[in-house]
């Protein structure tokens, strides 16, 4: 009798002894009958039906139900947990303190004058003009009296912000004659002085009369001389008040030499400011972008 091979006839990867004669319907692999379960109206295979299980389970565990999440909170590595709130705690606590140190912190008026300043393209301090010993323009400032409050120091007096939440400058007393020396970086010509005095300061620290001592450049050969070029009385308000001087002067270190104040127990100004005559003040073309404020 003749003997046929079987070889040719698949066999089911789940049941070897079995032919496969049927097919998966969701990945068609061949398969036995006895292999194949029916799962929402489809005939599946093992493999195929624990990937299924194992999909729902993951959709299952994903859902925010009280039981997944007791779970997961059951699962917690606490000292892991406890690592990572302690450094959470600790970067919230610094910039909490950063925040704290920011709003306490005083303005910086230069940084404050410079944004002004690249802002508008124009030196103008308060229509006043060019301002030749300002902060900005490296002008230098001295006093023989000074508070030693660091948030009244000389800076205040020439740093181009006459404005009120900028702080003024206070001398140590009422000792007088108290000198202010305000010096440019180059002769200036020299038209007019202007004081404003800080609206949350007593009348009575206001400066009242005071002189005008300019330093003449020397000549070729000879030596700089410091002349008194006028005496001035100004009024107790904190309005701005403008003193002419007779004639336009060539100076390089000027003393504004404050003889007496309203009665107070020290001297107080929110800006001095020394002028050249009428200048255009401006430079760029303030409707183009000179790029980021310094």
């Amino acid at each position: 009798m003749a003997r046929h091979s079987l070889s040719h006839r698949p066999r089911c990867p789940f049941h070897p002894t079995r032919e496969a004669t049927d097919r998966c319907d969701r990945c068609y692999t061949l398969v036995s009958t006895e292999a194949l379960e029916e799962r929402d109206l489809r005939r599946l295979c093992p493999r195929c039906i624990e990937a299924l299980e194992l999909a729902e389970q993951v959709r299952e565990d994903a859902r925010r139900t009280p039981r997944n999440l007791w779970r997961r909170f059951r699962g917690i590595d606490y000292r892991v947990a406890a690592i990572g709130f302690a450094v959470a705690a600790v970067i919230l606590g610094l910039g909490v303190f950063m925040v704290w140190v920011t709003a306490r912190a005083e303005p910086d008026a230069l940084l404050i004058r410079r944004a002004r300043v690249g802002f508008t393209q124009n030196f103008d301090v308060d229509n006043e003009g060019l301002d030749f010993v300002e902060v900005i323009k490296n002008g230098v400032a001295t006093s023989t009296s000074q508070s030693p409050n660091p948030l009244y120091t000389i800076e205040r007096l020439h740093d181009g912000l006459p404005d009120t939440p900028v702080p003024p400058w206070r001398s140590a007393d009422a000792v007088f004659p108290v000198d202010i020396s305000l010096s440019g970086i180059a002769p200036e010509l020299f038209a007019k002085v202007v004081i404003w005095d800080h609206a949350n300061e007593d009348p009575s620290t206001y400066i009242r009369e005071f002189e005008i001592y300019i330093t003449i450049p020397a000549e070729q050969g000879g030596l700089a001389r410091r002349e008194l070029i006028g005496t001035f009385t100004a009024l107790p308000t904190d309005a701005k008040q403008v003193f002419l001087l007779e004639e336009t002067v060539i100076t390089t270190t000027t003393i504004v030499r404050i003889l007496d104040n309203h009665g107070g127990d020290y001297v107080s100004a929110a800006e001095i400011g020394l002028f050249n005559p009428t200048v255009n003040t401006s430079f760029g073309n303030p409707n183009i972008s000179q790029g980021p404020l310094p």
